[in-house]
């Protein structure tokens, strides 16, 4: 895996994670434009795996990744929610076929509300 190419995933799956922790601890916050971020995270992710499918193989969860990633995604997530950084889990709750997965929105009920 070429270092700007790692770089770049390491980029893309701490915003996604991130957001995907902001919608599930944030259930009550939803809109259809965090839904479009989850999106467009995921398609960024899609283009460079098809462009260098190597990294898929190599990775597993972000963890495996960058030992920092899923600490510097929690603490994004912290700043987009206002909640503290204790509220997340410490290791990512996420592997890396769910966070790719479309249909894929982690909620505690399994209920995905959607505001306006």
């Amino acid at each position: 895996m070429d270092k700007s190419q790692h770089c770049e995933l390491v980029k893309q799956l701490k915003i996604l994670f991130a957001y995907l922790l902001r919608w599930q601890f944030q259930p009550a916050h939803r809109s259809f434009a965090w839904k479009v971020n989850i999106v467009e995270q995921r398609h960024q992710i899609g283009q460079l795996l098809e462009m260098s499918p190597s990294l898929k193989y190599q990775i597993d969860q972000i963890d495996q990744i960058d030992p920092k990633a899923y600490r510097e995604a929690v603490e994004y997530a912290a700043a987009m929610t206002g909640m503290p950084e204790f509220v997340f889990p410490e290791t990512c709750p996420y592997s890396l076929e769910e966070a790719l997965d479309k249909d894929f929105y982690p909620a505690k009920d399994n209920r995905q509300p959607i505001t306006k």
